[in-house]
């Protein structure tokens, strides 16, 4: 048997797990084309944005008072400047994320589409 063919699987195979878990060959989310979390939305994204997108995201998430539609809102980030969207069941989720959202992106670095449902 050739020895060519023989080191041509494990090399694939290490392409392979290179393309399924980045962190196991030690390359970091800066040099990473699709992101710590494997979305395509974070590719061109700085770490600061990723960062920013995170912290909103968990601070969302971890409040009990949010109901399940108002922890699945969009946000995205470009150059630290943050955008919410989708729906929340009421004016007053809609307050209690933009509050969340503006203490972790700060004043100027936060647009707000989020809507109100209507539920008719």
């Amino acid at each position: 048997m050739n020895k060519d063919f023989q080191i041509k699987p494990a090399i694939v195979a290490l392409g392979i797990l290179s393309l399924t878990n980045s962190n196991l060959l030690g390359v970091s989310k800066s040099n990473n084309p699709i992101g710590p979390n494997g979305t395509v939305e974070e590719r061109g994204m700085g770490d600061q944005d990723i960062d920013l997108i995170s912290k909103i995201k968990r601070s969302i998430k971890g409040d009990p008072h949010l109901s399940a539609i108002a922890k699945n809102i969009k946000v995205t980030s470009k150059n630290g400047k943050v955008t919410l969207s989708g729906k929340v069941a009421s004016k007053s989720e809609r307050a209690a994320i933009e509050k969340k959202a503006l203490s972790i992106a700060g004043v100027g670095h936060l647009i707000n589409k989020i809507s109100v449902a209507s539920w008719k």
